[in-house]
């Protein structure tokens, strides 16, 4: 007896095939041929190619908004954005800062920040102008030595044409070529994106970025940009590598998060000719 007939299966039906037959019907029915309908099916891969490309321009579109936004958010009209040349702007803080050094003595001095502006009139024909703070060269009004150091370790000796006490406001003079920065045509606001540079601790080219807090009655502008000992003088830079003010005052309590810059309207008091008592429009 065969092992087929002890198990009481028909071996006629093993020997002709009936058993695959079943299986073929199986797998030829259901999920798996409709899935394998489909496969082949030139239809079907024309509508899923256009429903990939569907996806993928609308990918793009939903990405595109927030770019164009950004790219449209011009420095220029814009005074919240980062700047899109935070390169030239270095590159051009770098040929119009220097660090200034009052020198009473061999073991007195002080030393500071200035910045060199376009104020034809106020200095000799062909001398440079320089804004600082009046206490960074107060001890050399009448006494010591007045000099700066670019950003090449040149050393020259500087002239004082003006100063400010009430303002901590000074004008320089300096019988060399530079490349000069720009004053801003309009005022801060609350929330511009602001640059200090200086020599913050003597280090020459220290940058620190933050924002305006706002803007007082005293022509203050409060920002959360650090300053430190040897930034007083630099430029408060807006992110066109404009001049909003002049770095003054480093805040000294615990409670205090933000640093004090003397806004353009101070220029007015003495240091500048303006229309009015303010350098902005504030109308």
């Amino acid at each position: 007896m065969s092992n087929f007939e002890s198990f009481d299966i028909d071996e006629t039906a093993a020997d002709s095939g009936e058993a695959p037959d079943k299986q073929n019907r199986f797998t030829s029915s259901g999920p798996i041929r409709a899935l394998a309908s489909a496969w082949s099916n030139a239809n079907v891969w024309r509508v899923a190619t256009l429903a990939t490309i569907i996806a993928v321009a609308l990918l793009f579109s939903l990405t595109r908004g927030p770019i164009d936004i950004y790219n449209a958010s011009d420095p220029f009209k814009n005074g919240y954005v980062e700047p899109r040349d935070f390169e030239g702007i270095i590159n051009k803080l770098e040929a119009s800062v220097v660090t200034v050094f009052c020198d009473v003595s061999e073991d007195q001095g002080s030393q500071g920040t200035a910045f060199a502006v376009n104020l034809e009139g106020y200095t000799d024909m062909g001398k440079t102008a320089l804004m600082t703070n009046h206490h960074v060269i107060e001890d050399c009004i009448e006494q010591g030595r007045l000099t700066i150091q670019n950003y090449d370790g040149k050393v020259f000796d500087v002239v004082i044409e003006n100063y400010d006490p009430e303002n901590d406001l000074a004008l320089l003079s300096a019988d060399i070529e530079m490349s000069y920065l720009d004053l801003t045509d309009y005022p801060p606001s609350p929330g511009f994106w602001v640059m200090s540079y200086g020599s913050a601790d003597g280090v020459e080219g220290s940058i620190a970025i933050g924002n305006v807090l706002n803007i007082t009655t005293d022509n203050e502008i409060l920002i959360t940009a650090a300053l430190s000992q040897g930034n007083s003088g630099g430029p408060l830079i807006d992110n066109e590598g404009n001049v909003f003010g002049v770095s003054t005052a480093v805040s000294t309590t615990e409670l205090s998060q933000y640093n004090i810059v003397g806004s353009l309207d101070r220029f007015c008091a003495v240091i500048l000719e303006c229309d009015g008592k303010d350098f902005w429009d504030w109308s």
